[in-house]
């Protein structure tokens, strides 16, 4: 199949990124599965920041990277993702969302608009040039629709000559499926 799911497409285009990549961040870890995907693609001269606000999610995240044999070179931060320039001192070649809730977790606890565009704003400041932030939304929740439309008002705002911003959703799919934002600095 050439069209894949909202996690698919995110895929492909980290891995064209991760084949140059030196500095990553996987902004919501949840259970570490996109923090062991990238870590297991980066050389030994890459870095890889995780961010997560849940213990489980950390916990999770470093038993996985342990039993992969991948855990060097990645600092696991329990804090908001809205705090990139506190612990991230470097330009940033890839930064991943992968917003809501964490799987299996409390579905009260989520990511919010606030702290979300505080972080996209943030990763934007601090990306190399060509550098990509792709970010999965998922809007068949009430705080993923929030966040769904203060992203989108204000992506819609950028300057096209710094940023190549693109949208992809399933047109045809019933039940609010997820939305995958790309954004590219140009310069």
């Amino acid at each position: 199949m050439v069209i894949s799911n909202a996690l698919g497409l995110s895929k492909e285009y980290m891995d064209k990124k991760m084949k140059k990549a030196l500095v990553v961040v996987d902004a919501t870890m949840g259970n570490g599965f996109d923090t062991c995907y990238l870590r297991s693609k980066l050389d030994s001269k890459g870095f890889l920041y995780a961010f997560d606000i849940q213990k489980t999610a950390i916990e999770n995240t470093k038993k996985r990277l342990i039993e992969k044999n991948i855990y060097s070179n990645v600092l696991l931060i329990n804090d908001s993702h809205a705090e990139f320039k506190k612990y991230i001192d470097k330009d940033v070649d890839l930064i991943i969302y992968n917003l809501g809730y964490l799987p299996k977790g409390d579905k009260n606890i989520s990511t919010s608009s606030e702290s979300t565009l505080i972080s996209i704003k943030s990763g934007m400041d601090i990306l190399n040039y060509e550098g990509l932030i792709i970010v999965t939304i998922y809007p068949g929740h009430l705080e993923g629709k929030k966040e769904f439309d203060v992203i989108s008002e204000f992506l819609k705002t950028v300057d096209q000559k710094k940023f190549e911003i693109m949208k992809m959703e399933f047109y045809n799919h019933i039940n609010n499926p997820p939305v995958l934002f790309i954004i590219e600095r140009k310069n």
